[in-house]
């Protein structure tokens, strides 16, 4: 059933069995530990006085993290030297053109998952303050069911990313193991799969976050469906209407919280999941079919999915409760409050959230045609690459 408006005792039985400005914390809190874990201190009353040492233990995470990636691009680009003799013409993957596509993944890996942890430590962090205050204004929507769900889905989220970052790791060491190939090309790649933990986390709280405010537009929107039955108690429309602008403005606040905190995060996840779509797709269907790139090729398009359909389910949900409240302000039954309930409705319809990166660019369902065009438009240039460049190599 949908949220109703709590009367003084509901809201003091709430608070008593979750402190109010609480229950968002409470709500994500096994995602907070799990971040704590990778070594990212995001702000917490409860461990201010452990500050210190999340520093010195963020910073050794970080310095190993950036270390090994550079080690990664290092043993990547001194094996495409060794290996890539000119005279012989013999290359890594048989071209140059497949080469360089190897070459370019792991700069996409290494610098996404770098990338990411860097923005956890900075820009994540130092917001994230303000993304807590945002959401914790949804006590005046959420019951203690909602907060419940949502630590769920934290707890889930957690564990979705851990087991979907192993099962690449493992994969990726079966099929290295099969292919033969040394041990340290084995845990240089083991390395490259692991650093995108970081990334898989932090996609994982942005869609917890879009995932939040997505339900707060569903709660709203019933709760302007039960009006229509608590008119006939004489329900106060002015009041009414109040409350429900009220309860909308916190919503797109924290839409606009998400923004703050997770833009650059989104710009540089969507470059991402392009250049790997299309090394992913290269690799799968020119070179030589193997599970491993298969497995690479679904977790970039299940990344793009989670990135995407997150932000588009708010607009979606955003978009249902203006219908609804567009179909109160038709309704024959409101007369005499009919312009009060347009002027209400112009002012929430001007200001619709939208998920964006930085500004640059929307993000939604609506890039991901743009990804499937993308992706086959430079598979296709790179196919008619590595054609030419055999053909060259057949006429010398």
């Amino acid at each position: 059933m949908a949220t109703q408006v709590s009367s003084p005792k509901d809201q003091t039985k709430d608070r008593q069995t979750l402190p109010t400005a609480e229950c968002w914390e409470w709500s994500i809190r096994p995602l907070i530990l799990w971040i704590r874990i990778l070594g990212v201190d995001l702000p917490d009353e409860d461990y201010r006085h452990h500050r210190w040492w999340m520093y010195v233990y963020g910073g050794v995470c970080f310095s190993s993290h950036a270390i090994s990636q550079c080690v990664i691009l290092h043993f990547v680009l001194y094996e495409w030297k060794q290996v890539n003799n000119q005279d012989s013409g013999e290359f890594i993957y048989g071209t140059v053109t497949a080469t360089w596509n190897w070459i370019v993944d792991f700069m996409n890996y290494a610098i996404y998952g770098v990338g990411i942890h860097f923005m956890l430590l900075t820009l994540i962090r130092l917001r994230w303050n303000r993304l807590k205050k945002t959401f914790q204004q949804f006590q005046i929507i959420f019951t203690e069911e909602n907060y419940v769900r949502i630590r769920q889905i934290s707890s889930f989220s957690v564990i979705y990313a851990i087991l979907l970052i192993l099962g690449l790791a493992v994969v990726n060491l079966i099929q290295q193991a099969r292919q033969g190939a040394s041990p340290r090309r084995i845990f240089i790649t083991f390395m490259s799969t692991l650093s995108v933990i970081y990334p898989a986390t932090a996609l994982v709280a942005y869609t917890i976050h879009c995932y939040a405010s997505s339900l707060a537009f569903e709660l709203i929107q019933k709760q302007i469906e039960l009006f229509q039955i608590e008119l006939a108690n004489d329900r106060d429309l002015s009041l009414f209407l109040q409350t429900v602008k009220r309860k909308y403005i916190a919503v797109c606040e924290s839409v606009d919280a998400i923004n703050h905190c997770f833009g650059w995060m989104l710009l540089l996840s969507t470059s991402f999941v392009f250049v790997a779509n299309i090394n992913s797709s290269f690799y799968l269907f020119s070179i030589e079919i193997n599970i491993n790139d298969f497995a690479f090729l679904s977790f970039s398009l299940i990344h793009a999915t989670q990135l995407f359909f997150s932000a588009d389910r708010i607009r979606c949900k955003a978009k249902d409760f203006l219908q609804e409240l567009l179909r109160l302000t038709c309704d024959e039954k409101f007369k005499e409050f009919q312009l009060k309930m347009k002027f209400v409705f112009l002012d929430m319809v001007r200001s619709i959230p939208q998920i964006s990166a930085s500004g640059y660019f929307n993000i939604s369902k609506r890039l991901f045609p743009q990804l499937i065009g993308t992706t086959l438009t430079y598979f296709f240039i790179l196919c008619q690459f590595q054609a030419s460049e055999k053909n060259c190599n057949l006429t010398k």
